[in-house]
């Protein structure tokens, strides 16, 4: 399995003279490119034109770029997305589906197809696409940009980064002073309890008598 890539799976059934096979992506992530491939055989080729239909909400997990060969007729109906083919040169019909999954997707869904004759289900198969979450998809307020270094603490106002015991000085702005003064409530939190103290007897702290 490719954890951080694109896992495909095939699954097959006969019935009625077809045999169906469908390519599909079992793991995938969302914004990525993903096989979705279908083939309807039958032994002397195809007399009639060739049913096929998708299920609907599975549909809904794609961004569509194009169906190859395009259908001769489409339809949809409640549950499924119904195309038709003309018949194709030979035993084979090809149908690529050419799409990537729902960038906004976070999880995955299960799908099924089936091959009509008239109204009668002649095969049909089921299968899953798991979706990984994509490590891209964090908010835009968590990603620091690519290239660029994250962003460096402020030495002032309220986004300050406090050591675990903060020392105010004369010297400090009066802005940093009125913030953290031990007397306000984010000085008494950042302080812990604690009574600033003077880093040096030349340097005295607010609220500190000098001896």
């Amino acid at each position: 399995m490719h954890v951080f890539g694109v896992d495909s799976d095939s699954v097959s059934a006969a019935g009625g003279g077809y045999e169906l096979t469908v390519t599909y992506g079992a793991v995938t992530r969302p914004a990525l490119a993903t096989p979705f491939d279908i083939d309807v055989h039958r032994d002397g080729g195809f007399d009639a034109p060739i049913t096929i239909a998708v299920d609907r909400r599975y549909m809904r997990i794609w961004d569509e770029n194009g169906l190859y060969p395009a259908p001769s007729a489409e339809h949809n109906t409640a549950t499924e997305v119904v195309w038709e083919f003309d018949p194709p040169d030979g035993e084979h019909l090809h149908v690529t589906y050419d799409g990537r999954i729902e960038p906004a997707l976070q999880s995955g869904r299960s799908g099924s197809v089936t091959v009509l004759d008239g109204t009668e289900v002649v095969a049909e198969v089921e299968f899953h696409t798991r979706v990984w979450p994509c490590g891209g998809c964090a908010p835009a307020r968590h990603r620091t940009p690519r290239g660029r270094p994250p962003r460096r603490p402020r030495t002032h106002g309220p986004d300050l980064v406090l050591p675990r015991r903060v020392e105010l000085r004369l010297t400090d702005p009066p802005a940093v002073r009125r913030w953290f003064s031990p007397t306000s409530r984010r000085g008494a939190a950042a302080d812990r309890g604690r009574r600033a103290r003077p880093t040096c007897a030349s340097t005295p702290t607010l609220g500190t008598r000098r001896r």
